[in-house]
């Protein structure tokens, strides 16, 4: 994926390339999107950028129920707008996305540039070279947008190939064509579906249709928890997840929706977001505490961010102080009552802007309070580790979960970790040898929290390749016998800041 290529290519720090890796997806996305609903629009910036608002800083309604938790005594301040959703069924914004998960944000970039290009290019032959590309970066970016768009790509086949039912020739060239393009596309996929059949394996667990009940469900109590039930409750849900992106779709005219349906690219974006919606609450998966199943629906946000910007009308208004991009409701549809609609269109905005001018800002700002809470010898031993440590140098602090410490060490220090707890945060890295894992974690419990012998604990470390021990506050407290490590034979202090320290196994 693109931070690891940037970081492989560049040697630049892990951070950066991912960081770099969200910006480059999120304007690439934005930009499409952009693009695509100008095109649709026949020209018009007005709508197109309402488009890339629906793809940046305008979210949705989540502060309806978020008000209502509060006035029900079920919720407090929040920094995530759709903290009021159970996981399973929280659908992120776009910008959060791009903040949070820009591995999947690359997958429905590829997706959309794939739209982008049949849009402009619809039966190619240069498909023979792209598609496999494109499908191959697809499925090694995100299986979630990959399985709305593959099942998606087969309707769009099989339609074209009946429209040509009456000249069996050309129906059987493209026909050919597809397979030929899917056969590649496999082909060239073939490593990241086969890394992804191995971790399943590992895991036992794949996808299921088995439902968990949720706080917002207004059936559940007289159907039950279930796929029926997240049928009858998806209207609400999607009212909340989607805000303006599915309201404004009411006022879109059928003339926009016909030349979306004749745009090649637009009517594949069309078909692969209603699959998604049938994903969405039919099956998920059951691999991890938090379903990221919820990522297919990237794929109707896009559609529905296009299309519910066209209810913008592509000439510009007159700009003002109130109405800066000059946006006025599209005059062959909005003929009555139209001062009221625009009321209401701004309103779901300006309640949507929640997204862009408060969860963003108040999570970089959470993110740096979180740092500054951190007591002064753990940042200049995390400091140490992170600077002066050998590059292959082996780290082992306190493995357990223990309120995220462990994970704050294995995200600060750039130094390979020796063993963690199999908490739900690292679940997708659990190796394949499992009673391996189990072993070492044994050992290295035995060497650091019940043995008093400064050998035994030594040869254990050793054996799992551990070069160096941190000792901070949670080891501090949670580990036993840590006078061993001061013995000299064995362990070299080699930092000190306070009572935080970092040791050295000797011979390394």
């Amino acid at each position: 994926i693109l931070p690891a290529t940037l970081h492989v290519w560049s040697k630049a720090s892990l951070e950066l390339c991912f960081g770099l890796a969200a910006g480059i997806g999120g304007l690439s996305l934005t930009g499409m999107v952009y693009m695509a609903t100008k095109r649709l629009k026949g020209g018009g910036d007005a709508p197109a950028s309402l488009a890339a608002c629906f793809a940046t800083l305008v979210g949705a309604l989540d502060l309806i129920p978020l008000g209502i938790d509060y006035l029900l005594g079920r919720g407090g301040i929040v920094i995530v707008m759709d903290a009021w959703a159970d996981n399973i069924y929280r659908v992120h914004n776009f910008l959060n996305q791009m903040l949070w998960s820009p591995q999947n944000v690359q997958g429905i970039t590829v997706a959309v540039l794939g739209v982008t290009l049949l849009s402009f290019y619809g039966r190619w032959r240069g498909w023979l070279l792209w598609g496999p590309i494109l499908g191959a970066s697809l499925i090694g970016s995100s299986t979630w947008v990959t399985m709305g768009i593959m099942p998606a790509l087969a309707v769009w086949g099989a339609l074209e190939v009946v429209k040509l039912r009456r000249d069996l020739r050309a129906s059987a060239r493209v026909l050919g064509g597809l397979l030929a393009i899917a056969g590649l596309m496999l082909l060239a996929a073939s490593p990241s579906l086969y890394g992804y059949a191995e971790t399943s394996a590992r895991h036992g667990k794949s996808l299921t249709w088995d439902w968990p009940g949720h706080d917002w469900s207004i059936f559940e109590q007289w159907v039950g928890p279930g796929i029926l039930t997240n049928i009858l409750d998806l209207p609400m849900l999607l009212t909340f997840d989607f805000g303006g992106k599915l309201l404004f779709l009411f006022g879109v005219g059928l003339a926009t929706w016909r030349r979306a349906w004749r745009d090649d690219g637009l009517r594949l974006l069309w078909i692969s977001s209603i699959l998604a919606l049938l994903g969405f609450v039919t099956v998920r998966s059951h691999f991890y505490y938090n379903d990221f199943g919820q990522k297919i629906m990237m794929l109707p946000m896009a559609f529905t961010a296009i299309m519910a910007a066209c209810i913008l009308d592509k000439n510009e208004a007159r700009r003002t102080l109130l109405n800066p991009l000059g946006w006025q409701l599209d005059a062959e549809r909005m003929k009555q009552r139209r001062r009221l609609i625009f009321r209401l269109v701004w309103t779901v905005i300006v309640l949507g802007l929640a997204m862009g001018f408060y969860e963003a800002p108040v999570s970089v700002l959470a993110r740096h309070v979180e740092a500054w809470r951190v007591p002064p010898d753990e940042q200049a031993a995390m400091r140490f580790m992170r600077h002066h440590l050998p590059l292959d140098a082996v780290v082992q602090g306190h493995w357990g979960d223990n309120g995220g410490e462990s994970r704050k060490l294995a995200q600060t220090i750039r130094r390979q970790i020796g063993v963690m707890d199999d908490q739900d945060d690292v679940l997708v890295f659990r190796p394949a040898d499992w009673e391996r894992y189990q072993q070492a974690l044994a050992d290295v419990s035995r060497a650091l929290q019940e043995t008093d012998s400064s050998e035994e604990a030594y040869y254990l470390l050793r054996s799992h390749q551990i070069t160096h021990v941190y000792v901070g506050h949670d080891e501090r407290v949670l580990w036993k016998h840590l006078e061993k490590l001061d013995d000299p034979r064995y362990f070299k202090l080699i930092f000190q800041s306070g009572d935080d320290r970092v040791y050295e196994l000797s011979g390394w």
